[in-house]
């Protein structure tokens, strides 16, 4: 009887040997599978720092006809009635100092002449502004494109898509061209002057 009682025991232990080798076995596969990834420095700078080369546009968009709110440049302001009609798209350009937004300002009126003065009727659209924001010292930047200063950073205009430097097709349309944008960014600049942070 001894001998049963011993071979009894036998299997018992060893399959608590072997439950436990199992248990042993998942565990161990389980830090592997599940365990964080070290990622070598030089990994992970180069991870970090690719972004997209190309800039994105957004869709057209109008603008409400009392009040114009830029999210992108951190703004609201009242719109001058003669700005009214206006529409604008956001491009965002990657920069090595982050993402570059710019934001495109179009009145029907002004694309309407760029067309006739570059002697087309094509419909396409001509930015008589476009802003963007710096931060910082606006030491930088002439006082004639300085648009507004809200709340410690300068919105700059970089001019019109259609610049003097464009020839027209004749001196006439050009002159008109010139006086329409300028008329422009003097009302953009008015309405700039209610401009408050969001």
């Amino acid at each position: 009887m001894a001998s049963d009682k011993n071979s009894g025991s036998l299997p018992v232990r060893g399959v608590i040997a072997l439950a436990v080798l199992l248990a042993i076995a998942v565990g161990v596969a389980a830090y592997f599978q599940f365990r964080p990834t070290k990622t070598p420095i030089s990994q992970k700078t180069s991870q970090n720092t690719k972004k997209p080369t190309t800039p994105t546009v957004s869709k057209q968009q109008a603008a409400s006809n009392s009040e114009m709110t830029l999210s992108e440049l951190g703004v609201k302001f009242k719109l001058s009635s003669k700005l009214n009609g206006l529409t604008y798209t956001v491009t965002t350009a990657p920069s090595s100092q982050g993402d570059l937004i710019t934001i495109q300002l179009y009145l029907k009126s002004y694309s309407d002449l760029a067309n006739q003065c570059a002697g087309t009727t094509s419909g396409t659209n001509h930015a008589f502004a476009n802003l963007s924001k710096v931060t910082g010292s606006a030491a930088s930047q002439p006082d004639s494109s300085i648009v507004a200063r809200v709340n410690g950073s300068v919105i700059v205009n970089s001019g019109s898509s259609v610049p003097p430097t464009v020839a027209c097709k004749d001196a006439q349309t050009r002159s008109q061209l010139d006086a329409l944008g300028n008329q422009l960014t003097t009302e953009l600049k008015q309405s700039f002057a209610s401009a408050s942070p969001i």
